[in-house]
């Protein structure tokens, strides 16, 4: 397990924290605590609610969501990633359901406790949401550009189909 100094210096640089001065992510590491999550562990169900936040430390987790086909991966999250983000934003459903790969070391943090974190001290609130919109935002242009590509391509192999049928 990480030290108090040792835990600073990684929360400082993680996703939602790393705007923050060190006197705020102090007050982030003072609501939570390190925990150990062998492989397989669920951490978020799709459609869910979370009732923690983790902060990756080590190791990874697999977020997908179900297909008729089974559950397809959407990503892997790594070190300094922050899961579920989706359950601060509206009424915190979760669009991914996400499950540890292996063993992994995470801070763990009541979602509760860091509402009322950014309730009392607006500045935090105002600069983990700003991050959360950009972290999404992010995501969801990798998904546009993504289905545009895999439609020009689809379009491009219909052209070209086209020029053996006729």
């Amino acid at each position: 397990m990480l030290d108090q100094p040792a835990l600073l210096g990684v929360l400082i640089r993680t996703d939602i924290l790393r705007e923050l001065p060190l006197e705020r992510v102090r007050l982030f590491a003072g609501l939570g605590h390190a925990v150990e999550l062998p492989g397989d562990t669920i951490l978020g169900v799709q459609d869910g609610h979370s009732q923690h936040l983790y902060v990756i430390l080590q190791g990874t987790v697999q977020l997908s969501a179900p297909t008729a086909v089974g559950y397809l991966a959407l990503r892997i999250a790594g070190p300094g990633e922050t899961i579920p983000l989706s359950a601060l934003v509206g009424d915190g459903t979760l669009v991914s359901t996400a499950v540890a790969i292996g063993n992994v070391l995470a801070f763990q943090v009541p979602v509760t406790a860091v509402q009322r974190l950014c309730e009392e001290y607006p500045d935090v609130g105002a600069s983990l949401y700003r991050q959360i919109a950009a972290i999404l935002g992010g995501r969801y242009r990798k998904t546009v550009d993504y289905l545009a590509e895999g439609l020009a391509s689809e379009k491009s192999l219909t052209a070209i189909s086209s020029l053996f049928t006729s």
